[in-house]
């Protein structure tokens, strides 16, 4: 995957693609052993953390909202889940809200974080992603002994 190489340039290039696919309806993620998943929220996800990383996170901050209020309701246990996609996207949120001097809505989004409800399937690795998630706001918020 591109936004985890670094390779910013093609990332925005297969997000761009992805984006028109979920445009003309083609929206669901799944192969034969992983039951399908929506991946509207996507773009939004990977550019968040995209912009974030380069320095950008009042951008970051207006993507990974976005990506949020994509986020279907209804639980589902495919590949993108959605608390998979809360423990990707809300540290993002968190943290360039931080970073762009808005403690408060970044401390909402760290209570958000904790408060996800993470279904037994595939809890082990959401778990532990979600607690040093917790770990990288309380940092950046000053929350530590």
């Amino acid at each position: 995957m591109y936004s985890r190489l670094k390779r910013y340039g093609k990332l925005f290039d297969c997000l761009d693609k992805l984006d028109a696919r979920i445009q003309a309806g083609d929206a669901s993620h799944s192969d034969f052993f992983i039951f399908a998943s929506d991946a509207t929220p996507l773009p939004d996800i990977l550019r968040a953390e995209a912009q974030l990383e380069l320095g950008n996170p009042a951008k970051a901050l207006e993507l990974a909202k976005s990506g949020i209020a994509k986020i279907p309701d209804k639980n589902s246990i495919g590949a993108f889940s959605p608390p998979i996609l809360k423990i990707e996207i809300l540290p993002v949120a968190a943290l360039s809200a931080i970073l762009s001097g808005r403690r408060e809505e970044g401390q909402g989004y760290l209570n958000q974080l904790v408060d996800l409800d993470i279904p037994y399937i595939g809890s082990g690795v959401a778990r532990n992603l979600r607690e040093v998630n917790v770990a990288k706001i309380n940092m950046a918020l000053g929350n530590y002994p």
